[in-house]
C-alpha cells in the first residue's frame, strides 16, 4: 500500500544525545537526573565543557523554516531565535532502525540538528552553530492513516538562549 512520501527532502544530520555515555563520562558524573540533561563541567584551564556525548545519523526530511536567528535583545546581549520543523516519514524512520519496539521514533527531546545535505548529492546546504544549536524540543507522530498505517514524525527545533534573561 502506498503511504505517500516527502516533497522535495534533504538529509537531516542528527547527533543524537547518548545519555549512557554521557552518564558514564567524567566518572559517571556526567548527566545530571534532576534536570535530565548533560552536566557542564569545568575543564583542566577552567573552561567550561559540556559532558554532552553524541551519536550522529543521517536521516531523509522535508524542511520548513519557522525563523532564523532572529534578533531577541536580552540585557547581556542579543540571543538570536531559530525554530524549524523537520518532517521525517516513518518508511524512512523504520528502515533506519530509528523506531522502537514499541512503536516510538528515536528522535527524542534535545538532540541537535548539526546540518542540511543536499539528498542525492551529500552536498552541504547548511551547517547550524552550536551553541545556539537547533535542538528538537518535540517529536509527534502525525499523519495516521494513509496506507493504514502511521507515516509522519513531525520534529520541532528551537535554539538554546545564549544569553541570560533579566530576574526581578
Amino acid at each position: 500500500m502506498n503511504r505517500g512520501r516527502l516533497l522535495h527532502p534533504f538529509l537531516a544530520v542528527i547527533a543524537r544525545l547518548d545519555t549512557v555515555a554521557t552518564r558514564a563520562s567524567n566518572g559517571g558524573e556526567g548527566y545530571d537526573d534532576v534536570f535530565r540533561s548533560p552536566q557542564v563541567l569545568e575543564g583542566p584551564g577552567g573552561e567550561r565543557v559540556d559532558a554532552r556525548k553524541e551519536s550522529v545519523i543521517k536521516v531523509p526530511a522535508q524542511v520548513e523554516d519557522r525563523r532564523f536567528e532572529g534578533l531577541r535583545q536580552m540585557p547581556s546581549g542579543d540571543s538570536p531565535q531559530s525554530a524549524m520543523v523537520l518532517t521525517m516519514h516513518f518508511r524512512d524512520l523504520e528502515r533506519l532502525e530509528l523506531v522502537d519496539d514499541d512503536g516510538v521514533a528515536r528522535i527524542h527531546k534535545n538532540d541537535r540538528l548539526v546540518e542540511l545535505r543536499e539528498i542525492c548529492s551529500n552536498k552541504l546546504v547548511q551547517s547550524f552553530r552550536d551553541p545556539p544549536g537547533l535542538y528538537v524540543i518535540e517529536a509527534v507522530p502525525a499523519a495516521h492513516g494513509l496506507g493504514l498505517k502511521r507515516n509522519l514524525l513531525l520534529v520541532s527545533l528551537e535554539q538554546r538562549d545564549t544569553a541570560t534573561a533579566a530576574t526581578r
